[in-house]
C-alpha cells in the first residue's frame, strides 16, 4: 500500500469513530449546580433523570456534578423527563422537563438551597 492510501485510511477511521462521539453530545441535558446564596459551585452533586409515564417514573441514568458544578446527560432520547439534583444539607431540586430529538437542552445554572437546621 502507498503511504498516502494509509494515511487518507487512517484519517477516515478516525472520522468515523469521532461522528458517533459528536452527536451524542450534541443530544443531551447539561447545567451548572450552584449554590443559591454564595453562587459556590456544588461539586459531586447527584443528577437523576427519570421518564415520565404519566403518573408514573422510570429511572433512566444518573451522573454527578464536576468541579464546576456542571453536569452533562449524553444521548437522551426525546420526551418527557424529571431532572432531580441532591446534594447533602440542600433542598432537592425538581424540574420537569421536554427533550426534543436532535437538540441538546441547556438548563443553565440551577441554584439549590440550603436546607434550614
Amino acid at each position: 500500500m502507498s503511504s498516502n492510501f494509509q494515511k487518507t485510511l487512517t484519517l477516515l477511521i478516525l472520522l468515523l469513530c469521532y461522528l458517533p462521539l459528536a452527536a451524542q453530545s450534541q443530544d443531551g441535558i447539561n447545567g451548572r449546580l450552584v449554590d443559591g446564596e454564595t453562587g459556590d459551585a456544588m461539586v459531586r452533586a447527584t443528577v437523576q433523570l427519570y421518564r415520565l409515564n404519566g403518573k408514573d417514573t422510570t429511572f433512566v441514568t444518573g451522573v454527578f456534578s464536576n468541579a464546576d458544578g456542571r453536569f452533562s446527560i449524553n444521548s437522551v432520547r426525546n420526551g418527557s423527563y424529571l431532572l432531580k439534583a441532591t446534594y447533602l444539607g440542600y433542598k432537592e431540586f425538581r424540574r420537569n422537563i421536554t427533550k426534543t430529538a436532535g437538540r441538546s437542552l441547556a438548563l443553565g445554572t440551577i441554584k439549590m438551597d440550603q436546607n434550614a437546621v
